[in-house]
């Protein structure tokens, strides 16, 4: 009983099924297992039962593994990179698998936290010749805005030429007032205004006011340079 079916042991007994199976029943024996399978299975033995709890599962294969010589000796965010994980997936590698940063990944890793500020590139004064040699006898008597006009540049680098040779600023004329009376004699200035190669001697009250007199004076050709020659002496 318990090794073959019921009706298999009525047969051999000259017996029912029920009869066999209150008898099994009762003296505590287990049903045979060969109802919980198909036509030719039969139940598993003792040693292979044993065998399957015994056996491990198999361990699902880390895209990492491929890269576990590299793992700890260079960034996290390379191997990350090449294995198609997260960073914080090769971190989780590094602590099941017992690896740490070398010294050298780490202080690498610890100089990203703060940006590097790039070296400020020295000042290098140029040494050659500048437009504002032609006009270095004017400076300190004509200020630095009408400087700039006539070499056409900024006032900042008239400025800075005349800081850097040590010459005092000239006092900037007072800015014009609409409605203002007409310069006196004293207040006039000569300027030698160039059209085309060709000097003019122009009297004005600045060197904005020189320009406009040399263009309503229909002079052809255009205007190359103004300087300033000095203060005008006008007849009363």
């Amino acid at each position: 009983m318990g090794t073959m079916p019921d009706h298999e042991v009525a047969k051999k007994c000259d017996s029912t099924p029920s009869i066999v199976g209150r008898y099994r029943r009762k003296h505590g024996i287990p049903a045979y297992e060969g109802y919980k399978f198909g036509k030719g299975q039969r139940p598993p033995s003792k040693v292979s039962e044993q065998a399957a709890k015994n056996k491990t599962p198999r361990r699902r294969r880390s895209k990492i593994d491929a890269f576990r010589s590299q793992v700890g000796k260079i960034p996290d965010q390379v191997i990350a990179k090449k294995a198609g994980v997260s960073v914080e997936g090769v971190r989780m590698y590094r602590r099941r698998h017992n690896i740490t940063l070398e010294p050298e990944v780490r202080r690498r890793r610890g100089s990203k936290t703060s940006k590097p500020t790039a070296p400020t590139a020295p000042v290098v004064r140029s040494t050659g010749p500048s437009v504002l040699d032609s006009f270095r006898d004017q400076f300190g008597s004509v200020p630095d805005s009408e400087i700039a006009v006539m070499a056409d540049i900024t006032e900042a680098e008239a400025t800075a030429y005349r800081t850097a040779h040590g010459i005092a600023a000239a006092a900037e004329p007072p800015a014009p007032r609409l409605h203002a009376a007409p310069p006196t004699a004293m207040d006039l200035q000569g300027y030698s205004v160039t059209i085309d190669g060709v000097d003019h001697i122009v009297v004005a009250a600045d060197i904005a006011d020189a320009a406009e007199r040399a263009v309503r004076a229909r002079l052809s050709g255009a205007i190359t340079a103004i300087h300033h020659l000095g203060t005008a002496l006008v007849a009363r």
